[in-house]
């Protein structure tokens, strides 16, 4: 199905950056693209370019009431089924409408579509990704994550709910979304970047911030009645830093921050809430001086990277794809990075390969010598153990080790799974006793458990009954990828057609089941002519030994391709390409590679065991692990059925936006400030 589409531009004063804006619309390739500019008498070179591109597009330059105004000029003049507005600062990218109106034309119940973004620089260079969440009403009027320019809504929708509230100056897109999602409008997600939303220091939002903060507050009260504590102490951080109070001076911004928040509360609530009465008192009572005051943070969060480097599996990915969405939400705490941890594990490159941000609040300490260093560190702390490790709040370990020694630091602990417990069969001694003896340790000292999964929860809470449950909270992970039209094909992958292969990712040892599953692809070369292959995407794990002898057992050696550990170019590239993916693991703390394959457009098989179900849903393929006949017919289904495999895609990607690593990391802040307030177990 196709749409005619229609882009208003508001334009005012924006020379420097329309040329580019309007380029980025006309080189849509859409067929019936109106475009409208309206300019609110620009004395620039505005006019001079607009001049440029008729009668490619339509524009008027007269004074008007401001950008609001601008823009519901624009929507009463155009025709388009479906409308953008794009500022003339903005860009959208390449293919971004073509994708816009097949996402419509597959949800025909969505009223309002947004995608992801980034905000640029002048230069249109990427600064960071734009903080995109799933659609959440509740959690929309806490946070704005919906970029505007990424936004795009059929025509029935300013028809039925009305335009912008022009009066706004700031907040206009804002209040809009709040207004439609009350009213009842459907939105929906589209995980692709779409759009650039362009800072500079000409913007209104970041020129003006307590203006911006201010006109909020009042609109969010207007709609809900309050407005929420969120937005009020931002407000008090963008007061503080108008003012030159530095974060420096712990005590003072303390005292200054929680006086402007309760001054915020009574002014638009009328009430102080007993949540930001809680925060202010910790605040207070937090910064008092200390023998070792902080400097610049309400939190000092010691976070362990160790698995973070270039051949990082489940671990590394959890702990690198959280810390990155916490650099880019939380300017406020501060971050010591620890690049080896523990008695367990050592990458060698542990010191130049894993992960650091470039931010003002982040710091790494530097990589023990080697790995012998790194074992007697960890497993006899010396009595300057916490001042060695940069005085943290909380330590957030997330590689399987526990650390004893910890006096003030409340200790967080990431749960993956137990699956060396319930199957020690499946590896080997060392690791056995490795693991146990980490979670055991959180199972006596851990202040937080972060299970990765409703399934891992339950199992350590069976297996460690004395542990408190309410201590134990679920935050889940979600893809590192978004789908991206026009991939190139890795050079290393140059046999695989698109569409032509099976695919199954991840690390080959026991648990992931690869014996049932070559025995699967064996019964479904032996019933067909011909098969496409079967790709194992994943480095070597432990046990090998088995599979290579089923690989010659079932005569596979030229069906079966094994690429080893690739890069995430590589691992896109396969997951949007393959015929389908194939992931009959026997146990699961999550299931990241399912997810991944869902929300990059693969129709899925993998097993009805563990966590799987949990991502799954109704979105793919269950079949029982354990039964050969059982994942071969799943198999066969999909070679027989090509609208059994649209049908999978569509709701893969569904259940897929469901997971999102911004709502993750919001998650991890609050449990962060909810760990510092409890009782300490060590």
């Amino acid at each position: 199905m196709t749409y005619s589409v229609s882009v208003v531009t508001p334009s005012f004063n924006q020379g420097r950056f329309i040329e580019r804006t309007i380029r980025s619309v006309l080189s849509q390739p859409v067929g019936d693209l109106e475009y409208f500019v309206v300019d609110g008498g620009s004395s620039d070179e505005t006019v001079d370019v607009l001049k440029q591109f008729e009668p490619r597009l339509r524009w008027v330059s007269e004074k008007d009431r401001g950008q609001g105004d601008a823009v519901n000029k624009g929507l009463r003049e155009v025709h388009g089924e479906v409308v953008g507005w794009l500022n003339s600062d903005d860009i959208y990218y390449p293919d971004a409408i073509p994708a816009v109106c097949e996402f419509f034309a597959s949800h025909p119940e969505v009223d309002l579509l947004y995608g992801d973004a980034n905000h640029i620089d002048e230069q249109d260079g990427i600064i960071e990704a734009y903080p995109t969440e799933p659609w959440d009403l509740r959690r929309l009027t806490e946070a704005c994550f919906i970029c505007q320019p990424a936004v795009f809504f059929r025509r029935r929708v300013f028809e039925k709910f009305g335009v912008l509230d022009a009066q706004l100056r700031y907040s206009m897109d804002y209040e809009y979304w709040i207004r439609l999602g009350q009213r009842g409008a459907k939105f929906g997600w589209l995980r692709r970047v779409l759009a650039g939303s362009r800072l500079h220091s000409e913007t209104k939002t970041l020129g003006s911030r307590v203006a911006v903060h201010r006109e909020i507050n009042t609109m969010l009260c207007e709609h809900l009645g309050r407005t929420p504590d969120r937005w009020l102490f931002n407000y008090a951080h963008a007061v503080l830093d108008e003012k030159g109070i530095s974060r420096t001076r712990a005590r003072r911004f303390a005292i200054s921050v929680s006086a402007v928040s309760l001054y915020a509360a009574a002014r638009w609530n009328r009430r102080i809430s007993p949540g930001m009465l809680q925060t202010v008192r910790h605040w207070i009572g937090g910064s008092a001086p200390q023998a070792a005051p902080k400097v610049a943070s309400r939190m000092r969060i010691g976070f362990d990277v160790s698995q973070t480097g270039r051949l990082k599996a489940g671990c590394g990915y959890f702990a690198e794809s959280l810390i990155r969405r916490l650099a880019e939400l939380d300017s406020e705490n501060e971050y010591i990075l620890y690049p080896a941890v523990g008695d367990l594990f050592w990458d060698p490159e542990c010191a130049t390969e894993t992960f650091r941000a470039d931010h003002a609040n982040f710091r790494r300490l530097d990589a023990p010598a080697d790995f012998e260093q790194s074992k007697s560190f960890w497993r006899t702390p010396p009595a300057d153990f916490e001042k060695q490790l940069g005085e943290p709040d909380v330590f957030h370990a997330n590689n399987f080790f526990c650390p004893v020694g910890l006096q003030r630091a409340k200790l967080v602990y990431t749960l993956y799974d137990l699956s060396f417990l319930e199957h020690p069969e499946w590896t080997t001694e060392a690791n056995r006793i490795g693991c146990f003896t980490g979670v055991f340790r959180a199972s006596l000292y851990a202040d937080l458990i972060v299970a990765i999964s409703e399934h891992s929860r339950r199992c350590f809470l069976q297996t460690f009954p004395h542990y408190p449950p309410e201590r134990v909270k679920v935050v889940h992970l979600a893809s590192r990828f978004q789908r991206r039209d026009g991939l190139p094909r890795p050079a290393s992958l140059f046999r695989l057609q698109p569409e032509r292969f099976w695919l199954s990712v991840c690390t080959l040892e026991p648990r992931k089941n690869h014996r049932r599953l070559l025995a699967a692809y064996a019964r479904l070369k032996a019933r067909r002519s011909s098969v496409f292959p079967l790709v194992l995407a994943g480095g070597k794990g432990w046990m090998m030994e088995e599979f290579e002898r089923t690989l010659g057992e079932f005569d596979l050696g030229e069906e079966v391709i094994l690429t080893g550990y690739l890069d995430d170019a590589a691992l896109q590239w396969l997951y949007q390409n393959c015929f389908a993916f194939v992931y009959p693991s026997l146990f699961e703390g999550f299931g990241l590679p399912v997810l991944e394959a869902m929300g990059l457009g693969a129709p899925v098989i993998t097993s009805n065991v563990t966590s799987l179900p949990e991502v799954v849903g109704t979105a793919g393929l269950l079949i029982d692990p354990e039964n050969e006949s059982e994942i071969s017919a799943a198999m066969s289904s999909l070679l027989d059925s090509e609208a059994l495999r649209d049908e999978l895609r569509r709701e893969g990607m569904e259940a897929a936006g469901r997971f999102s690593w911004a709502t993750a990391a919001q998650t991890m802040l609050g449990l962060y400030e909810e760990v510092s307030r409890l009782p300490s177990m060590h």
